[in-house]
């Protein structure tokens, strides 16, 4: 498993001066600390053999468990570090911290030569946290699970058994590396104008020109295996606009922090936000703000698209693409509040009355700004909706509210799946994935883990439960229904839903389909087992079970195998 490459994903393909080399060396204390089973099991690797996980972790570890060395005699092996750029230039080379061997990539592997000395102390060592790593995980699988292009998955983390300081008089962290697929960023179509010397054909800039001229060419002829510069910053307005509606913030829009697919990469800057208020963020970016920044690396991107792709003429006008790239966000936006309040554009077309509204709500609440730390409330609409108190709230936010609820109430009556518990939901806070929240929660439990400890069953069972807390939808359910419980491993789902339409209650369970059985918390069902057929895409099989009532739920829990005292969780609150 670990020898398949995906070219089209692999940065070394883009340009033959598009890496540059760097000596490794095994780290002797390393040790597997978590292990994406979703991931394994969705590419068809039964990581509960037992035999097949062990094969897997000792070449994830043989490989990927490693620390760059200059120039070292004892020198294993050789990494890649990839090169890339930055809107507006960049300071560094490329990949900091990060190598790249066979068809993966490992990140916290320490210094490359890709590092500038203008970087923070973090990137000057190379290294990562193993709480820095966890957050990754966690998140990487929450976007996975609601966002329309998902995220890169890190399918490993790897604990390398010490503790390192980045500060000067801050304590030492527990140090780890993430494994991750290859994957292609915007920003290797993009300058580093700022990195190393110049003036000579193996110059610094003279490499990194022809770098970028290599990559031009061939995504400008990769037809079929590279999206073109549209199709990237069509798939990246997709998923900017759903993670505004879902309140999932990346904090800082970076063509490094991307993928040319449309998913995101590298978390350190990630959080949940409470409400569509504005909300600073590094840098100076701010909630809200995702429209120009993809603007801006859209022109970035192009600019040296057009100075060096083969042919002529692009095939689409880039005017009028710019300026519609609002357009493309608002409309993922919308889409995804409406499939989150359970009204399905393509079941019942357009709701331009409810659209006006829930765009003139966000505009209100975009004229406020307020931070996301634990003394933040929630917005007034879920204020409204949970029945609290809005004293102090700006009386124009209070009435866009307000108007919003009654038109979701009228839908309710007209026959649309919408409902009040569903909408509060949608706009609960994740107080669970908030910055400062998240961070020292996660800190805690890693400072806690002693090499005593069982780390990877420590680790395992708290990234299930952080997930579990934060999961607020599934791509696979059918919008229509509302989740009343729920239980979920990250690998898999069991979700007890209900039509808001007839009241109709049934099952929902997803997880890894292979050898022909559908994987689920743990167990292993037949489809000879299931009522209704399944569905099956891309190694993941989902079915809507029908049930006469509630009491039902643990009896067919039961003759499918699966543990029906499991704790299944009520849907919605702020966790």
């Amino acid at each position: 498993m670990l020898n398949d490459v995906e070219l089209a994903h692999d940065p070394r393909r883009l340009s033959s001066c598009g890496t540059v080399e760097f000596a490794v060396r095994p780290i002797p204390t390393a040790r597997l600390a978590w292990l994406n089973r979703r991931w394994f099991l969705e590419r068809g690797v039964d990581v509960s053999d037992e035999a097949i996980r062990s094969e897997i972790a000792e070449a994830l570890m043989n490989r990927y468990a490693v620390q760059s060395v200059a120039g070292s005699p004892d020198e294993k092996w050789l990494f890649e570090a990839d090169l890339y750029g930055a809107t507006g230039g960049a300071d560094h080379g490329g990949s900091g911290r990060c190598g790249i061997f066979g068809g993966f990539n490992a990140k916290g592997i320490g210094r490359t030569p890709l590092v500038s000395d203008n970087v923070d102390a973090i990137h000057k060592t190379g290294l990562m946290s193993l709480a820095e790593a966890i957050r990754e995980v966690i998140i990487s699988e929450i976007c996975h699970s609601e966002l329309p292009h998902g995220a890169v998955p890190i399918l490993a983390v790897i604990d390398r058994g010490f503790a390192h300081s980045t500060v000067p008089n801050v304590p030492e962290e527990r140090s780890a590396i993430v494994v991750r697929p290859n994957f292609i960023r915007p920003a290797h179509l993009e300058r580093s104008i700022f990195f190393g010397d110049a003036g000579a054909r193996t110059s610094h800039q003279y490499v990194d020109a022809s770098r970028v001229a290599e990559a031009a060419r061939a995504v400008s002829r990769g037809a079929g295996v590279y999206p073109g510069v549209k199709q990237i910053f069509s798939r990246l307005a997709e998923q900017l606009g759903a993670a505004l509606a879902y309140r999932l913030w990346p904090g800082r829009f970076l063509t490094s922090n991307l993928s040319i697919d449309g998913a995101f990469v590298d978390f350190g800057a990630f959080r949940a936000v409470p409400s569509w208020r504005r909300c600073l963020g590094l840098a100076g970016e701010c909630f809200g703000s995702e429209t120009q920044q993809l603007r801006l690396g859209f022109a970035s991107v192009l600019y040296y698209y057009a100075k060096y792709a083969e042919g002529d003429e692009l095939d689409f006008n880039v005017t009028e693409f710019y300026n519609a790239l609002p357009n493309l966000v608002q409309r993922a936006f919308l889409d995804a509040c409406l499939e989150g309040l359970g009204v399905q554009r393509a079941t019942f077309g357009e709701q331009p009355a409810l659209e006006g509204l829930i765009s003139a709500y966000y505009a209100q609440e975009q004229q406020m700004l307020e931070g996301d730390g634990p003394e933040c409330g929630p917005s007034t609409i879920y204020t409204i909706l949970s029945g609290g108190d809005c004293d102090g709230s700006c009386p124009m936010e209070i009435r866009r509210a307000q108007e919003l609820i009654a038109e979701l109430d009228r839908l309710q009556s007209a026959g649309f799946p919408v409902s009040r518990s569903r909408s509060m939901v949608f706009f609960a806070p994740r107080t669970s994935l908030n910055f400062a929240t998240f961070n020292a929660e996660v800190e805690e439990f890693t400072s806690g883990l002693t090499h005593e400890n069982e780390v990877e069953t420590s680790i395992a069972a708290f990234v299930e439960a952080q997930f579990f807390m934060a999961i607020r939808s599934w791509r696979h359910l059918d919008p229509e229904l509302e989740v009343i419980r729920y239980a979920t491993d990250v690998v898999s789902s069991v979700l007890v839903c209900r039509d808001p339409g007839d009241g109709a209650v049934s099952l929902h369970l997803e997880g890894p389909f292979l050898t022909g059985h559908l994987h689920v918390l743990g167990g292993v069902l037949s489809p000879d087992a299931l009522a209704t057929p399944l569905s099956v895409e891309a190694g993941r099989a989902w079915f809507r079970q029908p049930l006469a009532d509630l009491g039902q739920v643990a009896p067919v829990l039961n003759g499918l195998g699966i543990d029906s005292d499991r704790q299944l969780r009520r849907f919605g609150g702020s966790a």
